[in-house]
């Protein structure tokens, strides 16, 4: 690699504009398995070269765009400090690729509804999931399908992709910006994940729209010989059944449908911590691993392993960072 970048510049005596690309053409789950370069090490590997790093998926469509116009924001940039150094701040790599690096959950929540699984309505032919269309639309799902119901099927699919948490490029807000106006909701390009994010944390406070509840059965050990020192004790948490099928592959695993009468309300967690997994809780609805001042992070990952593996996550291979963050 190395020397591929030192005849590149080279050739473009110095000038040459290098973006450095992870590609994929697998889900994202197959992709973790066989990588064989590490996302810290593409990103240290782009740094000792001054370029700038993206990851890209054909299969899930993640970044690919992005990639041709990161391309010519670099020449942007290149430009103006060529011919306009004392206007750097016209520079637009740093943002722009800043921003186009999702978040696990974003990540979820896009790869989730490309796969068309679990759906619980439809607008125009075009499925959907019930309580997210109504969470990030602040309507009624009747009066989005009424908003929707005389739009370009391309127009829907786009707003669906804003719901779901895929940012919109520019030409494609143009197209849709009628549509945030009929629902009255102010479109912040910058406050992108800002939003997202908010609109989840709304929904984790939601209690009365919990339709699913995750119930703990611990046993409490004692030293005494007392009969009761072996007896269970009951705690349980109530969550969205639509957020375990996105961020769980064990749910996902688990249902049919997202009105699977088969499954029941309670979910058994036997044996295993209620503060770790209201801990993972938290990090379905958050991206973040909330633990307590002080706590040590070796020592609390060796207690979250189990749970992450259990719920089938992908995210083991940075658990530290999301302890540390």
């Amino acid at each position: 690699m190395h020397r591929y970048i030192k005849e590149l510049h080279k050739v473009a005596k110095g000038g040459a504009i290098i973006l450095l690309v992870g590609y994929s053409r697998l889900d994202i789950s197959e992709t973790k398995k066989r990588r064989n370069v590490s996302k810290k090490e593409a990103i240290e590997l782009a740094k000792e070269n001054g370029m700038k790093y993206i990851e890209a998926n054909s299969k899930t469509g993640k970044n690919v765009s992005n990639v041709f116009e990161g391309i010519l924001i670099l020449h942007y940039d290149q430009f103006i400090e060529l011919n306009f150094p004392k206007y750097s701040f016209f520079k637009q790599s740093e943002k722009y690729f800043k921003d186009y690096q999702y978040l696990t959950i974003q990540q979820d929540f896009i790869n989730f509804y490309n796969k068309q699984e679990f759906c619980d309505f439809e607008i125009n032919t075009i499925k959907c999931h019930k309580l997210i269309v109504e969470l990030r639309t602040k309507q009624t799902i009747k009066k989005i399908e009424e908003i929707l119901t005389n739009e370009e099927i391309e127009n829907i699919k786009l707003f669906f992709k804003w719901i779901y948490g895929n940012r919109p490029k520019q030409s494609e807000f143009l197209s849709i910006s009628h549509i945030f106006e009929k629902i009255n909701i102010q479109f912040f390009d910058q406050n992108f994940k800002k939003t997202f994010l908010n609109d989840l944390s709304n929904l984790y406070k939601d209690n009365n729209s919990k339709d699913f509840t995750i119930k703990i059965k611990e046993e409490l050990s004692d030293e005494s010989s007392d009969e009761s020192s072996n007896e269970s004790f009951n705690e349980s948490i109530k969550v969205h059944k639509i957020i375990l099928l996105i961020r769980s592959e064990l749910f996902r695993n688990m249902f049919n449908s997202i009105e699977d009468k088969n499954i029941t309300s309670i979910f058994d967690y036997s044996g295993k911590s209620y503060e770790t997994l209201k801990c993972l809780i938290n990090y379905f609805y958050t991206d973040k691993l909330m633990i307590k001042d002080g706590d040590d992070p070796d020592l609390i990952c060796e207690e979250l392993e189990d749970a992450i593996e259990y719920f089938q996550l992908n995210i083991k291979s940075n658990l530290k960072q999301l302890i540390k963050k």
